[in-house]
């Protein structure tokens, strides 16, 4: 009966992500075909169809399905981290106010690296970064964030856009300091959100993405 149900369950997800890709293109003729999109390469779609797979040029369809495929391929790529987020680590600079209390600005080095088989439009990276206020406990999960990010027009296959981030400025009071938690990169297409990576790896556990920034307060 267990291994029922688990069968169940596979067949169930293999369905939804079948359904997930499966797709209506047009060809230059004007005639629908339903498919199943597999993969893409060097201008062939990889597509199944009445449980057939076939390679195709996308010279075989219409324009606006030309845009589909592509579509469907740049954001496939991203989910699969296709394209690579890098983050160097905290780049830290100190100097003493007229009080001679450390301050200290951080920020980071970030490389957009596009490993995937065709060339990528429409990007947006959205970053923050964290930190604690030394005003606070460090067992409170109380924390501050800047909000930033790039647009990347185009980034063609094996191209890297790199950046550095906006720098936050880290207080010592008393006895007390602000400490740096990290920072957490977001890759976007058309709006929607494929990819993202922190550094360091468990940052993610630790902080949540919200959409308003603590920077004002601070």
């Amino acid at each position: 009966m267990i291994r029922s149900i688990l069968i169940l369950l596979v067949a169930l997800s293999v369905n939804f992500a079948q359904a997930a890709d499966t797709h209506v293109l047009t060809d230059t003729n004007g005639k629908p075909i339903e498919c199943i999109l597999l993969d893409y390469e060097r201008g062939h779609v990889l597509l199944e169809m009445a449980g057939e797979k076939y390679s195709l040029p996308l010279s075989r369809f219409s324009p606006a399905s030309n845009r589909a495929v592509l579509d469907w391929a740049a954001d496939r790529a991203l989910r699969n981290g296709e394209v690579r987020i890098h983050i160097s680590g905290a780049n830290r600079n100190s100097e003493r106010d007229e009080d001679n209390r450390q301050i200290q600005h951080v920020n980071y080095e970030v490389t957009i690296q596009n490993d995937s088989k065709l060339d990528i439009d429409g990007l947006e990276v959205e970053y923050k970064i964290y930190w604690l206020d030394g005003r606070v406990e460090v067992s409170d999960p109380f924390y501050f964030w800047i909000d930033r990010g790039e647009v990347i027009k185009r980034l063609n296959v094996r191209e890297r856009f790199r950046f550095e981030t906006a720098r936050i400025t880290l207080n010592e009071r008393e006895k007390r300091k602000d400490t740096s938690i990290g920072i957490w990169v977001r890759l976007y297409r058309n709006g929607q959100a494929l990819h993202e990576v922190s550094y360091p790896s468990g940052l993610l556990q630790r902080v949540d993405w919200k959409n308003m920034s603590l920077e004002a307060i601070y």
